[in-house]
């Protein structure tokens, strides 16, 4: 049988908007006024009528460590470490140490992600020779689990590093066979001490696998400046353009703008995008690296792990952060970082069908906002959240999604 939803009055670029969404898929968008004139609505369809809230696609949560997390399990008290090496070497020790599976941490995490209206992870994966792929099992588990309701992308991240760490390269390959969708790398220069043996490594298993490629890259100054550089020689030379990110790229974001306008413009050339999550005084120029061309996504990193006590599964405080962090103020900007949370996130992730499109799933969120300005400068989350255009639920135990019947059943109050 098959099911239709209307979504009625939903605020869509500033205008009311009727919705159309039947088998799961989004067949029209019309204007408030044309619903009663120019299309025949079954007599079973649902309708929803949304009073003016905004509607947006899912939120894309484009960097995360859901192998990491301690959540659902009780407080775990942070050991601080001064550099990224001593923070690995940390890392390290707590897992050794660890009697609780990591299946349910993450799972938890994912699943509330999902309520707060994230419809695609991108997910890096630690993989090292403590670890071995214990951490991919794993979240190739979650992506199982959650298949319908979350778009789960899976990156093999050498947290421990390549060079500084034997085997590594060997296991990263064999997690690229094992499921994982994007070869990872970490300071090449910071932590591996050896640039071009490192992006050897990545770049090969690039190609020997044909797929992208997400590097973390924490080293500023000069070094990093340099490094991010090469990654762009690298990635022309390889054709790859359109398929590398770089997550964080504290360089950028710490180095003097004259330093930075010339790496700016190698990578609009070489097609990188880059991840941030908005890090004080180190928050690259996000307003720059747009207007040369450059992609630029966002995500939540780690939540509460053993990098940070910090961390919500929600990825509107993400944007407020980002916003703040750049100095914007102006509703543009604060629409430019909407889609930077959603809909940029899903064209480098390689998501299809998310959107807010006739073709797209019916994958959307609703929020008790009037303006998409609205939502990233007070961090709102959504109040309904749709997968296939069936209702979300909080909670694991109501799903899967359920259909739409009324107003009342999904408990959402007109103004």
């Amino acid at each position: 049988m098959t099911e239709y939803l209307v979504l009625r009055n939903a605020r869509i670029d500033g205008a009311l908007r009727h919705v159309h969404i039947t088998d799961g898929m989004i067949t029209a968008i019309e204007p408030a006024s044309d619903l009663d004139d120019s299309r025949d609505v079954p007599a079973s369809a649902a309708t929803l009528d949304l009073a003016g809230r905004v509607v947006r696609p899912p939120f894309v949560n484009a960097h995360a460590h859901l192998d990491k997390t301690f959540w659902s399990m009780p407080w775990q008290p942070h050991l601080p470490g001064a550099t990224i090496r001593q923070c690995i070497d940390r890392e390290r020790s707590i897992r050794a140490a660890a009697t609780e599976p990591q299946l349910p941490r993450s799972l938890a995490l994912a699943t509330r992600m999902i309520e707060a209206g994230v419809g695609v992870i991108r997910s890096h994966i630690d993989v090292d020779t403590l670890v071995g792929l214990g951490g991919v099992e794993t979240l190739v588990q979650v992506r199982e689990k959650l298949a319908g309701l979350v778009d789960l992308q899976l990156v093999a991240f050498p947290q421990s590093g390549i060079r500084a760490d034997p085997g590594v390269a060997d296991l990263m390959d064999e997690a690229m066979r094992s499921g994982v969708d994007v070869v990872g790398g970490l300071d090449p220069h910071g932590i591996d001490g050896d640039v071009d043996g490192h992006l050897d490594v990545v770049f090969g298993l690039a190609e020997k696998y044909h797929a992208p490629i997400d590097i973390h890259l924490h080293d500023e100054g000069p070094d990093g400046l340099a490094e991010i550089a090469q990654i762009c020689e690298r990635t022309i030379v390889s054709g790859m353009q359109g398929n590398v990110t770089i997550s964080h790229a504290y360089a950028l974001g710490s180095a003097t703008s004259d330093a930075v306008a010339p790496v700016i413009a190698r990578l609009a050339e070489a097609g990188i995008c880059i991840m941030t999550d908005g890090p004080v005084g180190m928050t690259p120029p996000v307003l720059r690296l747009h207007a040369a061309g450059v992609p630029v996504i966002s995500g939540s990193d780690g939540i509460r792990d053993a990098w940070s006590p910090y961390g919500v599964p929600a990825m509107a405080p993400i944007a407020t952060q980002l916003a703040y962090q750049s100095r914007m103020y102006d509703d543009a900007d604060f629409e430019l970082v909407a889609d930077i949370v959603s809909i940029h996130g899903s064209r480098v992730v390689g998501v299809d069908g998310h959107g807010l499109e006739v073709g797209c799933r019916g994958d959307l969120n609703v929020f008790d906002a009037t303006a998409v300005a609205e939502i990233v400068a007070e961090s709102i989350s959504p109040t309904l959240v749709l997968r296939g255009g069936r209702v979300v639920p909080p909670g694991p135990s109501s799903w899967p999604p359920l259909p739409v019947t009324d107003l009342a059943a999904v408990g959402v109050a007109p103004h």
